[in-house]
């Protein structure tokens, strides 16, 4: 019996969660570091969620992009459930990656509390975790809109944001959230949960 509630109280609460959440989609102009432009798909899902205490009751759980590499002319595609969000796209050697920053001091310490506090990504038939030092130095510029919050949607005009309007996008952030900056460090009191471990190349293993 206690099972058979449990599952209804789960199902409940799914079809509750659903129903509050929305999907915000749009086209962006991602201006590369090699001067070149492309459009990039978007996307951002909005519900009920709270990752740590203080924070908003509704927020992103997904975050999502889908471009065609300019190089391969493949269709490629990033995603991450609302704790890492996109802030570098960047193609080196044919090759895309992604710098991305976390939305939380959770996220953050979940991940082993990297430094500096960014999370790079390659592209190689698959996305995989990289450190700093393997990561092009050549791509460092946020060219991604940075969004936190449906108001950080209002640049968006008629589902298009250009590259120019994506820079000038939360113009008083500090530096390191305009730039990759290698010095950046993330919460002070960052401490690494025991259960975390480092993996052979030394990167620190995400979980989520």
């Amino acid at each position: 019996m206690t099972k058979q509630i449990l599952s209804i109280i789960a199902g409940v609460f799914m079809v509750l969660t659903s129903a509050c959440s929305s999907e915000s989609l749009w086209k962006e102009e991602v201006l590369l570091s090699d001067g070149k432009i492309i459009v990039v798909d978007r996307g951002v899902v909005f519900a009920p969620r709270r990752f740590e205490p203080g924070q908003p009751a509704t927020g992103v759980v997904k975050y999502w992009l889908s471009f065609t590499n300019p190089v391969s002319g493949e269709i490629v595609q990033w995603e991450n459930p609302g704790k890492l969000q996109p802030m570098v796209l960047g193609i080196a050697g044919g090759v895309p990656y992604v710098a991305a920053i976390p939305n939380s001091a959770a996220s953050y310490i979940e991940a082993g509390c990297p430094n500096p506090a960014y999370f790079f990504f390659k592209y190689a038939n698959g996305w995989e975790s990289i450190s700093y030092q393997n990561f092009p130095q050549s791509i460092k510029k946020r060219n991604l809109l940075p969004v936190y919050h449906e108001e950080d949607l209002t640049p968006v005009k008629k589902g298009y944001i250009s590259s120019s309007e994506v820079a000038a996008a939360q113009p008083g952030a500090a530096k390191h959230d305009h730039e990759l900056d290698q010095n950046w460090r993330g919460p002070q009191d960052c401490v690494v949960p025991r259960y975390q471990g480092q993996n052979q190349r030394g990167q620190h293993q995400l979980t989520f």
